[in-house]
């Protein structure tokens, strides 16, 4: 992205910030002065905070050292678990332990022994003679339907719903 100067005093038409005053540009060569060589700027944090952003410099060890130690006297002792009581975890154990029992003794329970439709042969859905051409869909129909009503019957049954 390459900076152009304004169109004249006021600035491009499309321009929406008015150009910069002349104080604005002596502040802004003075900050680039001090950000290229150096120099003493009255606005010190922020030349520091734009060289480290740009150009870091490598950290003196013995910081390092220092900032290391401060870190590991901050974390967490190793002996605490979570930071959680122990209260907690007793009864975090007892409800699992209740949860346990529970779904083992749903499991162990016998279930009730229900009559199921047979669904074996297809004579009893017909008396009379099939003809000798025709009819498949009616007879299809009818078998379908038959073995539909069956195993509803026997989900029904298997839930214990009557």
């Amino acid at each position: 992205m390459t900076l152009r100067p304004p169109d004249g005093p006021e600035g491009s038409p499309d321009d929406l910030d008015p150009p910069p005053s002349a104080e604005e540009r002596l502040a802004a060569e003075a900050l680039a002065r001090s950000l290229e060589l150096g120099s003493p700027h009255p606005d010190r944090p922020l030349v520091e905070a734009l060289q480290a952003a740009y150009r870091p410099a490598p950290i003196d060890p013995a910081r390092h050292e220092e900032l290391l130690v401060q870190a590991l006297a901050e974390a967490r002792p190793p002996g605490r678990l979570l930071a959680f009581p122990q209260r907690r975890w007793a009864l975090l154990g007892a409800v699992a332990a209740a949860a346990c029992l529970l779904l083992v003794g749903r499991s162990m329970r016998r279930p009730v022994p229900v009559a199921l439709a047979a669904s074996r042969s297809t004579q009893s859905l017909f008396q009379e003679q099939f003809p000798r051409q025709g009819g498949h869909s009616q007879r299809i129909d009818r078998i379908a339907l038959a073995r539909s009503r069956e195993l509803r019957e026997n989900r029904f049954a298997g839930w214990g719903v009557r």
